[in-house]
């Protein structure tokens, strides 16, 4: 069993610690023993090859004395033990939920050197053959690190999985547009209707919610951000600028008439064609002909204005985040 940054991120199940090797002080002929060609003994009273796992966290030594070793009389001795190891491991989060991690488990003996004691690789053996409910496993690679006959030897198991994104589409992603266009739509509200600003923080608030349910899903790194978190931060900063101009624009509508409209704010509002485009044909002449502006016209001209601004950045983050997640070079890491 491996674990790869949180211990309930990444786990796979993996074959036993499958060892073998010859012992010819262990050797008989069957013939003057009842014909037993081999037997099995506890494990703590026969000689095991001290192997352990630098990579791993906590206890590092692969000792299990309570498990039992299998004797042929060729003296052939074949040792499987079960277990789980914890292991580190750098996450590479940028893509997450498209993510493809490499990890790197190395093993070796620990006071043995190469001379007394050689390390062979059979490689990973799944025992389901099937990937989990999170991960694909899609690569493994085995390889030999010898520094010489006087150092120990060591075999480094390298792991290659994928990320299963449809959960995290169904439940993450596509929520997130549906927030992103409910965002736009609250410059569509009328600011007379009273639930303009209201509409504006229930989607910052629920961006919040999904900010901290992103954060439970990923390892906790200042170094890697992942692609989809600075989307969402994004998005509520988009949001709370939303807010804030639905506040301003439900004040403006409800300004006393009494009070002068600026003139240079009049001449804009007049001729622009964000108040023109929502007005009807007989609003348009009558905005033409009459000398005066309502704060209520000045209201929905920026209302109208928002609206396209909001559109237009969103739509811009949207196309920005696919193109990270397509064009994002792999993370150059040292797995030794």
């Amino acid at each position: 069993m491996a674990y790869i940054g949180k211990l309930t991120l990444i786990s796979f199940p993996l074959s036993f610690t499958s060892q073998t090797w010859n012992d010819y002080y262990l050797s008989w002929n069957p013939s003057e023993y009842g014909n037993v060609s081999f037997f099995l003994h506890r494990a703590e009273k026969i000689w095991r090859p001290d192997l352990a796992f630098s990579s791993a966290i906590g206890d590092r030594m692969f000792r299990v004395d309570d498990a039992f070793i299998s004797v042929n009389h060729k003296g052939g001795i074949e040792f499987a033990p079960g277990g789980v190891s914890t292991h580190s491991c750098e996450l590479d989060m940028r893509l997450f939920p498209f993510d493809t991690q490499t990890c790197r488990f190395v093993v070796g003996t620990w006071f043995s050197t190469a001379r007394s004691v050689q390390l062979v690789p059979l490689g990973i053996r799944s025992l389901t053959k099937v990937s989990n409910e999170i991960w694909d496993m899609i690569d493994n690679q085995t390889e030999i690190i010898s520094n010489g006959e006087d150092a120990a030897m060591l075999i480094a198991f390298s792991l290659t999985v994928r990320r299963k994104p449809l959960y995290y589409i169904v439940n993450v992603i596509i929520p997130l547009l549906v927030l992103s266009f409910l965002n736009i739509m609250v410059f569509r509200v009328s600011p007379k209707s009273g639930e303009k600003v209201s509409l504006s923080i229930t989607i910052l608030l629920a961006f919040a919610i999904w900010m901290t349910m992103l954060n439970d899903l990923t390892p906790r790194s200042s170094d890697l951000i992942p692609i989809l978190g600075t989307f969402i931060t994004a998005l509520m900063l988009l949001s709370a600028v939303s807010t804030t101009v639905s506040v301003y624009i439900v004040r403006i509508y409800n300004f006393d008439e009494n009070y002068a409209i600026p003139s240079w704010v009049e001449r804009i509002v007049r001729f622009s064609p964000f108040k023109r485009s929502r007005a009807t044909r007989h609003e348009k002449n009558e905005l033409d002909s009459n000398p005066t502006l309502s704060w209520q016209a000045v209201a929905l001209a920026l209302d109208q204005f928002a609206f396209i601004v909001v559109s237009l950045i969103t739509a811009g983050l949207i196309i920005s985040c696919v193109v990270g997640f397509i064009l994002q070079p792999p993370l150059e890491r040292n797995l030794q």
